[in-house]
């Protein structure tokens, strides 16, 4: 490493700046990076998400699919000092050289007591990458991966035998994680094996009896720099069940007959709240209330009264109102497996 004084860098990277910036004020639209086929093994073709912590590179194959991880604390070695103790008492003389126009002699200084004599830096390095693999998808059809940059999650999708598969990850800022979200369009489709692999040395992996997939570590040594940053990951595979029940508010005896304008929730409020009992169980409850805001009235409709004159079968004389309001209180129960 060797350092060369170039007295225009800082205008340089000024014009730069604005020139970014200009460009992302003109294009508010919403971007999409969008592919009709896997990244296969290359870096390059993967698509990246991150939060400023975590981050992660989504190639968006089929049968094996591979996520890239990273942390940003995730280097090699451990503190320790670089600087070259001489710089200090040479700075004065360097300045002087270049305000005098002998820019070649600061450089030879510069290069002498400034570069350290020890470690050149530390190396951000990889924390591994999460398989995750699909027996049976190995015809596929519709295939298509995006990266919105407007949301900032990735998406996959393909369909095999009728079925279509979907895949979403995103880097969460707020929860701290990065999250994939595997769907099918049929029931009992989605199986898979997930395995961890990392080029790391020194690392345990190993599967919990709460679903979870671990791999803790220390990083390596570098230009004799011991590594003494330890680290820990975490994949969890949550389940999720759900049921819903809708019943008909209609009798049969009465499903010839109804108002020409229903009454409809017009207000609609809701309150909730959520209690947190230990770090894997949460209790949360909702209660809504809705109102039409006043009656809704008109002739009783019968389709014995449909005529070219009277297109609705309106009744003579007949007159309908009601007012609707809705109350319900709901309660879920969240539990991290």
């Amino acid at each position: 490493m060797k350092i060369k004084i170039i007295s225009w860098i800082f205008t340089g990277i000024v014009a730069i700046n604005l020139i970014s910036i200009k460009a992302a004020a003109q294009n508010n639209s919403s971007l999409k990076l969008w592919y009709n086929k896997p990244s296969g093994r290359v870096w390059e073709n993967a698509l990246p998400i991150g939060n400023g912590r975590l981050g992660a590179m989504v190639y968006g194959s089929v049968k094996d699919e591979t996520i890239q991880l990273n942390e940003h604390t995730l280097w090699s070695g451990g503190p320790n000092r670089n600087d070259n103790p001489l710089a200090l008492d040479s700075i004065a003389e360097i300045r002087r050289l270049i305000l005098a126009g002998r820019q070649k002699e600061a450089e030879q200084i510069a290069n002498r007591v400034i570069i350290s004599k020890k470690s050149q830096g530390q190396m951000f390095e990889p924390a591994g990458e999460l398989h995750l693999h699909f027996p049976g998808h190995d015809n596929y059809s519709n295939y298509y991966r995006e990266l919105d940059i407007s949301s900032a999650f990735t998406k996959t999708s393909y369909t095999v035998d009728g079925v279509t598969y979907t895949r979403q990850a995103i880097a969460s800022f707020g929860e701290r994680v990065i999250a994939i979200h595997l769907m099918a369009s049929k029931p009992n489709s989605i199986s898979f094996t997930a395995y961890y692999s990392t080029p790391q040395p020194n690392v345990n992996i190993k599967t919990t009896h709460t679903n979870q997939l671990t791999f803790t570590g220390t990083t390596i040594d570098h230009e004799g720099v011991k590594g003494i940053v330890k680290f820990k990951g975490i994949a969890k595979f949550p389940l999720r069940a759900g049921y819903t029940y809708s019943s008909n508010p209609i009798t049969s005896e009465l499903a010839f007959f109804s108002t020409p304008a229903t009454a409809i929730i017009k207000n609609a409020f809701q309150f909730g709240a959520g209690y947190e009992f230990t770090s894997r169980f949460t209790l949360n409850a909702v209660y809504h209330y809705g109102s039409s805001n006043g009656a809704t009235s008109g002739p009783l409709l019968s389709p014995m009264m449909v005529s070219s004159s009277n297109p609705y079968g309106a009744v003579p004389g007949s007159s309908v109102s009601y007012k609707m309001t809705t109350s319900m209180f709901m309660v879920g129960i969240n539990y991290t497996f």
